[in-house]
């Protein structure tokens, strides 16, 4: 199932390389080693496991549901709140309903967008949001 993190980091990306200079982003993966701090007129994503609720169970196979957390991160100044907006909107453009392709041996379930809340454990003079998608795998169980 962490297979799945650079496959959603790489989509990132991919979306949202292109718009720079204009909308300056950095995209990275909870397990990827280097800086998580935000910088000014900057947005700082990172995409990190937020669980996996219970899905159907049988005795062949569960249905593994998983949930990431999109972290948007960036300096408080005057134009924050802007560019949290368009980094909002260009990631739930991109990975809401979007079908990544096999990771870890598994063919995952479009995400879907499920919530956003204030970011936590956050430095002082930084702010963001955590968007969390939702997506699920089939498991087979003892043969």
């Amino acid at each position: 199932m962490l297979a799945l993190e650079p496959v959603i980091v790489e989509r990132l990306r991919a979306l949202l390389d292109p718009l720079q200079p204009d909308l300056r982003t950095e995209v990275k993966g909870w397990s990827e080693d280097g800086d998580r701090k935000a910088a000014q007129g900057r947005v700082l994503i990172i995409v990190r496991l937020a669980g996996t609720p219970m899905g159907p169970v049988s005795k062949v196979a569960a249905a593994v549901n998983l949930g990431w957390w999109i972290e948007l991160r960036t300096k408080r100044a005057p134009i924050a709140a802007g560019l949290l907006d368009r980094c909002f909107a260009e990631v739930m453009s991109g990975l809401h309903g979007w079908s990544p392709q096999p990771a870890g041996g598994r063919q995952w379930m479009q995400l879907a967008y499920q919530s956003t809340e204030p970011a936590e454990g956050i430095d002082d003079g930084v702010f963001g949001l955590s968007m969390y998608f939702q997506t699920a795998a089939i498991y087979s169980g003892k043969r």
